[in-house]
């Protein structure tokens, strides 16, 4: 072979490691309007790399078919994809060597039937400090799927000397968040969060501390939207008073893992406030899961620079986290926490049904019971089927509800209500 033949054989195999090389450097996707069901083109995208925060790495626009490419210069560190759609942003972890599919829908300022499936207040106390965790889970079940964005998306009412310490969110299908509540004008203790409600389940965890001086404390949440369950989580050392009307003050207690629970009575949304009642006593929560310690650390950032002629960083309210695993299978102490609240809260929902069911003899708790809970497993599929739940989240409810289901198999049978 000749020296010319050699050096052009050479040449043509440097030219295909180097196109080799660019195409495994290149993040390619979709984004589609899913309120039209119309390619989103024209909306721009951004890829932000999660090192020491969330760094803009490279831009693009979707075009006609609703595809975009977007060129990657740091290939082993952790991406999120961002489509900017009429103000508001969507976000999709990358996940290595496949192609990434952004859901964007149109925006409304406001949604009717926008609810909350569960909320759980988590309680501690410490010397002379109370601290409180209240997480919820909003869900938006617009047909068709459309965003609700304003500025007072989630309205956050604290106790009075409250001092909040950490707010963050996780949208379907994105990552956590770290957001700042902007105050009221005219009230010290009542809060908004600009952060959009887009079509599915929307995480809220809101974390703060208050004056615990005298050993007890009277609280009183108010959930911003509807709710169909609300449980109180406080360690078994602490004391609860319900101040409601009813049996136990308006709420029904049982207990899971060394925690007591105390669970809102009644069958229909709460809507409003809460019952109050009074904490004493102190002890912090014990870790109620072995995946309590197996969550990513939070990654906190400036807010991203925001598409040309869209709302960026205010849109979604500030500062922003990401796990430091693509792909999010690690999951966080507090997601768990959530899962496990919402099997406990139906195995609660279940000493109900049974409390409030006729007495038709030694069959009727069984049924009930379980009827109840493939109730709960139905609209968990629904909900896996219409695209509204993510498949991490999917299979750790079902896994919470089925391990319910055992427990309340076991308890009927022999005809006594585990709490």
């Amino acid at each position: 072979m000749s020296i010319f033949s050699q050096t052009k054989a050479l040449f043509f195999t440097i030219c295909f490691a180097v196109s080799l090389a660019s195409a495994a450097d290149t993040i390619t996707g979709k984004a589609i309007n899913q309120t039209t069901g119309q390619p989103a083109s024209g909306d721009d995208v951004i890829l932000l790399r999660l090192a020491q925060g969330m760094q803009e790495e490279a831009r693009a626009t979707v075009d006609a078919q609703g595809a975009f490419a977007l060129n990657v210069t740091f290939p082993k560190d952790d991406h999120v994809v961002r489509v900017f759609h009429r103000g508001v942003n969507y976000d999709r972890t990358v996940i290595p060597g496949s192609p990434v599919e952004v859901k964007v829908y149109d925006a409304e300022p406001k949604i009717e039937g926008i609810y909350g499936m569960i909320g759980i207040v988590e309680l501690g106390a410490a010397g002379k400090v109370l601290n409180v965790t209240e997480d919820y889970d909003i869900n938006n079940p617009s047909n068709p799927p459309k965003t609700q964005a304003n500025p007072r998306n989630f309205d956050l009412q604290v106790p009075d000397k409250a001092e909040i310490e950490l707010v963050q969110v996780k949208g379907p299908e994105s990552i956590w968040v770290t957001v700042r509540p902007t105050p009221a004008k005219n009230r010290s203790n009542l809060y908004s969060i600009n952060f959009p409600l887009r079509p599915g389940h929307t995480l809220f965890k809101i974390k703060y501390h208050l004056p615990y001086e005298e050993g007890h404390s009277t609280l009183q949440p108010r959930p911003p939207y509807p709710i169909e369950r609300l449980g109180i989580m406080l360690p078994q050392s602490m004391q609860f008073t319900g101040k409601g009307k009813g049996d136990n003050g308006g709420f029904i207690s049982t207990s899971e893992k060394g925690i007591q629970v105390q669970v809102v009575a009644g069958g229909a949304k709460i809507v409003g406030k809460v019952p109050a009642f009074e904490v004493s006593g102190g002890g912090e929560m014990p870790e109620i899961t072995a995946h309590a310690n197996a969550g990513p650390q939070h990654i906190t950032a400036p807010p991203a620079a925001a598409a040309p002629g869209a709302p960026g960083a205010p849109a979604n309210g500030g500062r922003r986290s990401a796990p430091s695993s693509a792909g999010g299978t690690q999951q966080s102490k507090e997601f768990w926490l959530m899962i496990t609240g919402i099997g406990t809260l139906v195995v609660v929902g279940l000493a109900v049904f049974l409390k409030m069911r006729p007495k038709t003899g030694p069959a009727a708790p069984r049924k009930v019971g379980l009827e109840a809970l493939k109730e709960e497993l139905f609209r968990l599929e629904n909900e896996r089927l219409s695209g509204s739940i993510s498949a991490e989240k999917y299979a750790a409810t079902k896994e919470a509800l089925n391990r319910s289901i055992q427990r309340a198999m076991e308890s009927t049978a022999s005809g006594v209500v585990k709490s």
